[in-house]
């Protein structure tokens, strides 16, 4: 599916210029794999408030399993952009949606990418897209809240937009960070 709206987006530039079709599809592919793993997610709170939410924000959420990324994708609607470290680009699958999808990479050693993703951050926002970003930086070893890098939240500042903070409890015990697949079943979790 990725390849087809990559194919016609590249027939006509006005297709999907936000990619949110291309995003739909990492989407689909989301509640799917989280459904036939038994991890589909038990959702509370005001979800109702964040998928009708109108305009750019930046959401941000607590990291600690390969889980939070497709748990996301089945919370927050419509088009939303991630700030991904680069070296997921080589990750099969997710690497070709973080790039098809225009998401933002950043190399974390590269100073001048950083100053890109700053400037790709704010110019999304300001076309009205949320950007989603764990302030983290990182996966939590032991599913514990950890430090978070100051940056992202400079460029909601800068960009004048709202921080919408997300919590993903119970992904680290499902999935933890040095698994490739879930542990223990997630449902109910």
């Amino acid at each position: 599916a990725m390849m087809i709206v990559e194919k016609i987006s590249e027939m006509d530039e006005n297709f999907d210029p936000n990619r949110a079709i291309f995003d739909h599809t990492g989407k689909i592919w989301s509640r799917v794999w989280l459904t036939m793993t038994s991890s589909y997610p038990t959702i509370s709170g005001d979800v109702d408030g964040i998928r009708e939410r109108k305009g750019s924000c930046l959401y941000v959420a607590n990291h600690a399993s390969w889980l939070d990324i497709p748990i996301l994708c089945t919370v927050l609607d419509p088009v939303f952009k991630f700030i991904a470290k680069s070296e997921l680009e080589q990750v099969p699958c997710i690497g070709q949606q973080l790039k098809g999808g225009n998401h933002i990479l950043i190399d974390r050693d590269d100073r001048r990418s950083q100053l890109r993703t700053f400037k790709e951050g704010i110019s999304w926002l300001k076309k009205g897209i949320p950007l989603m970003a764990f302030p983290e930086g990182a996966r939590s070893e032991d599913g514990r809240l950890m430090s978070f890098k100051g940056g992202i939240f400079s460029m909601a500042s800068k960009a004048k937009v709202p921080i919408v903070p997300i919590s993903l409890s119970h992904t680290h015990a499902v999935m933890p960070a040095n698994s490739l697949f879930p542990v223990q079943l997630g449902n109910r979790k």
